[in-house]
């Protein structure tokens, strides 16, 4: 009977750990499908624009490949980038190549006026969206990001 919950957490946490790189993307803007491309410019997180390619990591953590920077949110519910690694990105488990992002268990985001993403709708003109991560499984070896 022990053997359950510890079959379930062992389950739970491998669920979360690989990821082939892949690109961010808005897949609900207001309740509607969309497919919108998610891009750092600066040291800020914008919807549109070309794809940027980047990195889940096994501590949970979300990483630019061409720049090394790392996802975080900023105290002002923005998404922004650091040099340091922020842990809480959560990759659910999804059939296939794509997968919806949580962030300490948060998986509605919003698309503010200014075309910055959020985590609460304070910002102004705050659309809810959600984010997914699309893995590129079939990148060839000589790629470069």
């Amino acid at each position: 009977m022990k053997l359950f919950p510890v079959a379930y957490l062992t389950t739970l946490a491998f669920a979360n750990i690989t990821a082939d790189p892949g690109v961010i993307y808005i897949s609900k803007l207001a309740d509607k499908p969309v497919c919108l491309n998610v891009r750092p410019l600066g040291n800020k997180l914008y919807a549109g624009g070309d794809k940027s390619i980047f990195r889940f990591n096994i501590e949970g953590t979300i990483q630019v490949i061409k720049s090394g920077m790392f996802l975080k949110v900023h105290e002002n519910g923005r998404f922004s980038y650091d040099t340091k690694p922020h842990m809480c990105f959560f990759l659910k488990s999804n059939p296939g190549t794509t997968r919806p992002i949580s962030y300490k268990n948060i998986d509605k985001f919003y698309l503010c006026g200014d075309d910055l993403i959020a985590i609460d709708s304070v910002c102004k003109g705050a659309r809810p969206i959600a984010l997914e991560y699309h893995e590129l499984r079939r990148v060839p070896s000589n790629f470069i990001f």
